[in-house]
């Protein structure tokens, strides 16, 4: 996937501890300490904290200084919208445009995958056809934006509470969009990543207490994703879906 021009080392340290949670939301990000820690002086240190608050990572508070963005709902909705809009248009693209190879190779993927689902094994689910649409789209532009969104989404796998059965639905939704991917069928392949993406949100604030305005991100932790029964059923029956009105963009 096509990346930015590169930030420098520090800024991919501290991106990566943001992403891995090993730096949590609300952390101060106090100069003098982090630029001992990384053994750099405060100007590429400084560079790398103003880029990174640019990515929406990092926010600074008057008289405090930067600190870790807090993970709020509304910023969960907002990257969401962003995420479900650019996937979309990148499974669009990539049902006309990625080479017969990779679908071959994709769907050998997905059929050595099955059987370690199967028996539980959910460690190479992830977000591999999300970063294979995005690749096979043509859309240098596309890529670009999503590296720096794609930096949100993995930021945000530690939200979901871990519940049994999640990851294997998440296999079938995933398989969903391969299988409209080989269709050649661009608006199914569009349909059903814009299903899956608005369920993984629907997910993630179900389980947000009314009241709780701040979440914290446990390090390391993966998101297990239960869909709303309506949505798992658009993408559990693709060819049902396509032209169904609850696909249409409902933010509320």
């Amino acid at each position: 996937m096509a990346k930015p021009i590169l930030r420098g080392p520090v800024y991919e340290t501290l991106r990566q501890r943001i992403i891995s949670g090993k730096l949590q939301p609300g952390t101060a990000l106090g100069e003098v300490r982090l630029a001992s820690e990384l053994n750099v002086s405060r100007t590429p240190l400084r560079e790398a904290l103003r880029q990174l608050a640019t990515e929406g990572f990092v926010e600074y508070e008057p008289h405090k200084g930067a600190r870790v963005r807090q993970v709020t709902p509304q910023y969960l909705r907002e990257i969401f919208i962003i995420r479900e809009a650019l996937e979309g248009i990148a499974a669009r693209l990539s049902a006309v445009n990625m080479d017969s190879k990779e679908l071959v190779s994709v769907r050998q993927y997905f059929e050595e995958l099955r059987p370690r689902v199967a028996q539980g094994d959910y460690r190479d689910v992830a977000d591999m056809i999300h970063e294979v649409t995005v690749s096979a789209s043509g859309n240098a532009s596309l890529e670009r934006l999503m590296y720096v969104y794609r930096g949100h989404i993995h930021w945000f796998q530690g939200i979901a509470a871990r519940v049994p059965g999640l990851l294997d639905r998440a296999f079938r939704e995933h398989e969903s969009i391969l299988t409209a991917l080989e269709s050649r069928d661009p608006g199914w392949a569009e349909s059903v990543t814009r299903a899956h993406i608005r369920i993984t949100l629907g997910e993630m604030l179900a389980r947000i207490v009314d009241s709780q305005a701040v979440l914290e991100l446990p390090a390391g932790e993966p998101p297990v994703l239960t869909p709303p029964s309506a949505l798992a059923a658009a993408v559990q029956n693709p060819s049902d879906h396509v032209r169904q009105s609850h696909l249409s963009p409902d933010w509320r």
